[in-house]
């Protein structure tokens, strides 16, 4: 219960803040919300389920095995750095197998699925999500290091950032749009037209991006609009927990 609290109540001071820069410097119309609090919710309870059973599991093969391959603690802050960069390694290439197996796209698209994207749009994840990446790039990341809770904390920073990307803010860095994700470069990733699609996967840092090809610098003033090119979108609840 502790756990549900504090989870409602740092979302909703994080949505409460980006949603007053939201209003102030809008990329786009601004879209419903509620929805995707209520998805985020069974997310947030798919985590837990998660946690409780994947997570467990995946701590007992990492003991068995001897623990993580590599000792972070010794190295101090580079440590901390070659975690953050292989956990966003591990979310990039989920990411971009999201697009590509057609299993993964159809909970996938759902996330894409909101036609005004805004900072709530981080919480619209299909509920088999977080427990797809639990045996996967968790349970790998896991296998590769013994973490320590500097590297824990900040990655804690990524996902508050996967929430800033989402904002429907007049957000991006320019000519450095390649060193850190922003709302305008992900935005592109959300777009509905065709011209956009298979662009800006990274979830933090584009040179993933970059090296693969996948790079689309945004151009000044280019916020395209956000959605699914079928048009298809659930409007309840029910909808979007069974969304196929």
């Amino acid at each position: 219960m502790t756990n549900l609290l504090v989870f409602i109540a740092s979302t909703a001071a994080i949505y409460a803040l980006l949603r007053m820069v939201e209003l102030a410097r809008p990329a786009g119309r601004h879209g419903a919300w509620r929805l995707n609090v209520g998805i985020g919710l069974i997310n947030h309870a798919a985590t837990q389920f998660m946690l409780l059973t994947v997570g467990p599991a995946t701590a007992l093969l990492v003991n068995r095995l001897g623990g993580g391959l590599i000792d972070l603690g010794p190295l101090g802050l580079w440590g901390v750095a070659l975690y953050v960069l292989a956990a966003d390694l591990g979310e990039y290439l989920f990411h971009r197998a999201q697009h590509v197996v057609p299993f993964l796209w159809r909970l996938h698209s759902l996330h894409h699925s909101d036609t005004a994207m805004n900072v709530t749009t981080s919480s619209r994840h299909h509920w088999l999500d977080p427990l797809l990446k639990g045996v996967s790039i968790f349970a790998i990341v896991g296998l590769l290091f013994k973490v320590t809770p500097a590297a824990l904390a900040a990655y804690g920073l990524i996902c508050f950032w996967h929430h800033v990307v989402h904002a429907n803010i007049r957000l991006g860095f320019g000519r450095w749009s390649w060193v850190l994700n922003a709302p305008q470069y992900h935005r592109m990733h959300h777009a509905t037209a065709s011209e956009y699609h298979d662009c800006n996967y990274s979830a933090l840092f584009p040179v993933y991006d970059l090296v693969s090809g996948k790079y689309r610098r945004p151009e000044p003033g280019e916020f395209p609009e956000t959605g699914l090119d079928d048009g298809r979108a659930p409007t309840t609840l029910i909808a979007a927990a069974t969304w196929r």
